[in-house]
């Protein structure tokens, strides 16, 4: 998930906390009680899937899958900003709530006139209302 630009946008995802429960398989496969062949395959998937872990082709896919998926390269995104930062412009490139405080002003601004507008327009039509009805 690391690649995608819906799950990780800024580049900033973090692992938190720690593992709270380790699976080394899937609910379905552990549910044979001898009578059937799940338990035959499912150690033979494992097998399958220790040599890959071993022998690097399971990380290789990993990589190819993340790459053939990715829509952002945070690697490229960190050494951008890390050129950026010491480029010798030590002004920060954030806006903070001082840079947007005018666009919120204009925001608000409108909204209260669309607010007006509302209440105008309802106070006209219950006016007409009652002359139509008198």
């Amino acid at each position: 998930f690391e690649g995608q630009r819906v799950i990780h946008g800024d580049c900033d995802l973090t692992w938190v906390g720690r593992v709270f429960r380790f699976q080394t398989a899937g609910f379905a496969l552990k549910s044979d009680l001898g009578t059937l062949c799940t338990s035959l395959i499912r150690d033979v998937i494992n097998l399958h899937l220790v040599e890959m872990k071993e022998d690097g082709t399971l990380d290789r896919l990993w990589q190819k899958h993340v790459q053939s998926t990715a829509d952002i390269n945070c690697d490229a995104i960190e050494a951008a900003n890390t050129v950026v930062a010491y480029d010798g412009d030590e002004e920060n490139q954030q806006l903070d709530l001082g840079d947007m405080g005018g666009l919120f002003i204009v925001h608000f601004g409108l909204t209260g006139v669309a607010i007006f507008m509302a209440v105008i327009h309802q106070c006209r039509r219950k006016r007409a209302e009652r002359n139509r009805m008198a």
